[in-house]
C-alpha cells in the first residue's frame, strides 16, 4: 500500500454492510464503492467518515474471519489511528493536510507514475538476487520464505515512502513534507515490515544496491522510523 493515507485510503473504498462472512475471497461483509481522491478540505470532511467506516468494517471482517492477504492488526490498527487523527477536525494533523491538501494532490496526480518507476527500478536488483537464492534452495514457485521477502518488502515500502516525501518536499515545502512523512510512516506497512525482518539481510540487501551516501541514509532513517 503505498502512499499518503488518502493516497492509500482514496484508493481503498467506502462500505455498506452485507450478510455475507467469511464465504468470498475478499471482504464479503464490505461492499465497496469509489470515493477518490480529496482535493479540498470538503472532500477531506466528506470522504473522511466513509474511510473510518470501511476500516472498521475490515476490523470487523478480520476480527470474525482472521486476518489474511499479509494484513495484520497492529498494521490495521495504525492505519485506524492515523486517519481518525488526519479526519479529527481541529486536530494538528487535520489542519496540517487541509492547508497542503491542494499540493498532496499536485504530488499524486504528477508524481506517482515517477515513483513507481523508481521504486522498480531499485527493487528489480534485489527480486532478481532472491530469486537466485530461492533456486539454489530449491524451492518450489509457491512457497514463501519470510526470511528473503520480509527485508524485501520492508525496503521496497521504505523506497515508495522515501520518494513521496522527497517530492513532496519538491514540491509543497519543508511544513508540507513533515506531515506527509509523519502520515505516510503511520499509514503504512514499512515500519511493521522491517521490525519482523532480518536485520541482517535488510543491510545485505541494501549493500547490493549500492546507493548513493544521501539515498541510503534517508532510507535508513525511514527503517528505522527515526
Amino acid at each position: 500500500m503505498l502512499l499518503y493515507v488518502f493516497f492509500v485510503l482514496g484508493a481503498w473504498r467506502g462500505v455498506i454492510g452485507s450478510d455475507n462472512i467469511c464465504t468470498e475471497n475478499e471482504y464479503p461483509d464490505c461492499k465497496m464503492i469509489d470515493i477518490g481522491f480529496p482535493k479540498t478540505e470538503e472532500d477531506i470532511n466528506r470522504i473522511c467518515p466513509i474511510l473510518i467506516e470501511n476500516l472498521d468494517c475490515l476490523k470487523n471482517h478480520f476480527d470474525k474471519c482472521g486476518y489474511e492477504f499479509g494484513t495484520t492488526e497492529d498494521e490495521l490498527q495504525a492505519l485506524q489511528g492515523v486517519t481518525e487523527d488526519v479526519c479529527r477536525e481541529g486536530s494538528r494533523m487535520h489542519l496540517g493536510v487541509v492547508q497542503h491538501i491542494g499540493c498532496f494532490n499536485e504530488v499524486k496526480q504528477l508524481d506517482k507514475q515517477f515513483c513507481e518507476s523508481y521504486v522498480r527500478s531499485k527493487v528489480s536488483k534485489m527480486k532478481n538476487y532472491l530469486y537466485d537464492i530461492e533456486a539454489e534452495r530449491g524451492y518450489s514457485d509457491d512457497y514463501y520464505d519470510p526470511e528473503l521477502w520480509l527485508p524485501f518488502q520492508c525496503i521496497r515500502n521504505s523506497f515508495e515512502i522515501a520518494c513521496s516525501i522527497s517530492k513532496t518536499s519538491e514540491r509543497c515545502g519543508s511544513d508540507a513534507k513533515d506531515i506527509a512523512t509523519e502520515v505516510l510512516t503511520r499509514a503504512t506497512d514499512a515500519h511493521h515490515s522491517c521490525l519482523a525482518a532480518s536485520k541482517e539481510r535488510i543491510a545485505e540487501l541494501l549493500a547490493l544496491l549500492e546507493l548513493e551516501l544521501e539515498e541510503e541514509a534517508s532510507l535508513k532513517r525511514i527503517i528505522r522510523k527515526e
